[in-house]
């Protein structure tokens, strides 16, 4: 951590170019890791990789690709698909919150911003096998209180 950082409580991110692909790659490899953190409400400020994680998150693209993916888990629902071969979604329970996880891909699909711990909770929603929409994942209740309080904070 540099000086700065100690003064702040502002991480510095890698300077030259190797650092930031080094750094980059890390993040990738810790991203459920990273986006728990972020989900719980630790301060992106407080690390670089929390930080270039929480970047990402906040993008316009990234929250279009999980708005995207939270309409497709809806769908899958609908279908009464898989989303792989591997994961079985729990279709009854995504059904039951429907309307909040399309309105919650509207609100990730506008330009506005999204606060970093609203995104990262849907990112593991979605990505995480522990997730409550996946068999196997936590009580399916977890489902409704995810999307209940994403949708508070947005409000």
């Amino acid at each position: 951590m540099s000086h700065v950082a100690d003064l702040t409580g502002v991480s510095g991110v890698p300077r030259s170019w190797a650092g930031r692909r080094r750094a980059g790659i890390h993040v990738r490899l810790r991203r459920f890791q990273l986006d728990r953190a972020l989900a719980q409400g630790v301060d992106p400020w407080s690390a670089a990789e929390l930080m270039l994680r929480a970047s990402r998150l906040g993008s316009l693209s990234e929250r279009r690709k999980l708005a995207a993916g939270l309409m497709e888990l809806v769908s899958l629902a609908e279908h009464q698909r898989s989303s792989s071969p591997y994961v079985s979604v729990r279709h009854r329970v995504v059904l039951e919150q429907r309307e909040p996880l399309l309105a919650l891909a509207g609100r990730l699909a506008e330009p506005a911003p999204v606060a970093v711990p609203v995104v990262a909770r849907i990112a593991l929603l979605l990505s995480d096998p522990s997730s409550p929409v996946y068999q196997g994942g936590t009580h399916p209740r977890g489902l409704a209180d995810v999307a209940a309080r994403c949708l508070q904070s947005l409000e």
